[in-house]
């Protein structure tokens, strides 16, 4: 469990941007509310905005709006001004820590399976799962000064 400061920067990183990790950062975004710097990102982002039914799950079963999720990649992203990274994945993890250098004591590894190009259930189990990951991981009622 991460006990997290007002102020302090969270990274999701996925591998596209597109659904898991503009998921977890709507979701963090409303669970943290200001008190938490909150971004996403992905190792290799190749479409514009967020998934459809990312949109879709995130709007009907969270009152979250993420249609203007503009997608970017991991390079972009000053990695110094961090205090975690979170990787979705097991193969995102590694590309954060080999590629990008992403020091591991920054790094948290999920296992969150990637909904993209599935069902609309996949992005539903993903987004209950990623729900319960930042609340399990960070610790949300425990935000100090």
């Amino acid at each position: 469990m991460v006990r997290l400061l007002r102020g302090t920067r969270v990274l999701f990183v996925c591998y596209g941007n597109h659904a898991r990790s503009p998921m977890a950062e709507g979701l963090a975004k409303k669970i943290f509310g200001r008190d938490i710097r909150v971004e996403s990102a992905g190792v290799n982002p190749m479409f514009e905005g967020a998934a459809d039914f990312a949109v879709q799950v995130m709007k009907e079963e969270y009152g979250i709006d993420i249609s203007g999720h503009i997608p970017k990649h991991v390079r972009d992203v000053d990695i110094d001004q961090i205090d975690y990274v979170v990787a979705m994945d097991p193969a995102v993890y590694e590309i954060l820590n080999k590629i990008h250098l992403v020091p591991r004591e920054k790094l948290i590894l999920w296992r969150i399976e990637d909904p993209f190009s599935q069902s609309l259930n996949h992005y539903l189990r993903a987004a209950g799962k990623l729900s319960n990951k930042i609340q399990v991981t960070f610790n949300t009622s425990a935000i100090g000064s």
